[in-house]
């Protein structure tokens, strides 16, 4: 029957009960191809290169089922689902495995993928993830290593073998190390704290910790709220009396006001000012902005003013009354005290009182 052409009507299955072609067979010259010599089916094409070759665009209503190689008791379906995605499922059972939505995301482990790469289940890479900006360009990598970081990128690099994380920058220097035991170090590599940073460059700030609401600085300890902040008043900036500090107790301090923030701690201070130092307890029970009381004051001459902010001798005390002395001197066990106060009646200037002595000036 090579080369035979034959009318329509004796291709008629229902005259006939089978139909055995030998030879090659071909319809319409590439609507169908049978070579016979190669075992080969063409749909498309005059000459199929594989046992089945479609040479256009092929339609299937249902999908497609793939046999495992070996013995074929398996399969993957591969369809298209109602909501336009694209699917693969194993053995025709449970969640499809992989999905691709109508957008282009691709989900493995979940059907309803919200980005580019949607993983629910564990990831495992081969040496490196590298990460790439728009224009193409590597910016990040995060690497598994035994011996070094090679990527010259930004790297996040865990060591697997001493257990320790590493981070770098683009010219591959370390920025900052996690160690085994949980420690963080900055510019060193066997961090000896929870935190510890080293700077080998002594003209640049150590650590620097900034906020422009109350410039709060530096916290830390549990309920206690201990801090330190350090200021600089924008409104002058070339003397020294512009830059300050603080270490307190619940306070913050930005040169112009200072702040409680938390009402059921009653703040303290000591404040490094002007070459002055200043020292302040408060009672208060009131978040917010409030007027510390000034205790003691050493200035930078070396005068000690107590109750005054201006003192006129090394030792100036101010604010002594009839009912209360500027000092008071007592033995634990004795009832009789030494204090040294001021008196308004003149007839007890300069005199010694009995029971309990005083010393009146």
């Amino acid at each position: 029957m090579a080369n035979t052409k034959l009318p329509a009507r004796l291709l008629d299955t229902s005259a006939i009960p089978a139909l055995n072609v030998t030879g090659d067979l071909t319809v319409d010259t590439t609507t169908l191809k049978v070579d016979s010599t190669n075992n080969r089916v063409g749909i498309g094409i005059a000459s199929p290169s594989a046992p089945l070759h479609v040479g256009d665009e092929a339609y299937f209503d249902a999908g497609t089922r793939h046999y495992t190689y070996d013995d074929q008791a398996n399969f993957w379906s591969l369809y298209t689902n109602t909501d336009d995605s694209f699917r693969f499922n194993y053995n025709g059972a449970g969640a499809d495995e992989v999905v691709i939505d109508s957008s282009g995301n691709v989900g493995i482990g979940t059907t309803s993928p919200s980005y580019k790469l949607d993983v629910d289940g564990v990831i495992r890479g081969q040496q490196y993830l590298r990460l790439k900006d728009t224009a193409g360009t590597n910016r990040f990598a995060i690497q598994a290593e035994s011996t070094y970081v090679t990527q010259s990128v930004g790297a996040l690099v865990q060591n697997f073998v001493a257990n320790y994380y590493r981070f770098y920058d683009d010219a591959l220097s370390e920025m900052m190390r996690i160690a085994d035991n949980g420690n963080v170090g900055i510019g060193t590599e066997i961090p000896s704290a929870k935190l510890e940073v080293e700077q080998s460059n002594s003209s640049t700030n150590t650590v620097f910790l900034s906020n422009s609401y109350n410039n709060k600085g530096f916290r830390t300890g549990h309920s206690g709220f201990a801090t330190f902040s350090g200021y600089q008043d924008s409104n002058n900036t070339t003397s020294g009396s512009a830059y300050g500090a603080l270490i307190g107790l619940n306070t913050f301090y930005n040169g112009t006001n200072f702040y409680n923030d938390n009402q059921y701690i009653a703040p303290s201070s000591v404040l490094f000012k002007d070459g002055n130092i200043l020292f302040h307890t408060n009672d208060i029970s009131a978040v917010g902005n409030f007027v510390p009381s000034e205790r003691l004051r050493i200035t930078k001459a070396g005068d000690v003013g107590i109750g005054t902010t201006n003192p006129d001798g090394l030792l100036h005390i101010d604010g002594m009354t009839d009912s209360k002395a500027a000092i008071v001197v007592e033995a634990a066990g004795l009832v009789e005290r030494l204090e040294v106060a001021l008196r308004q009646a003149a007839s007890l200037r300069g005199e010694i009182a009995p029971q309990p002595p005083h010393l009146l000036v």
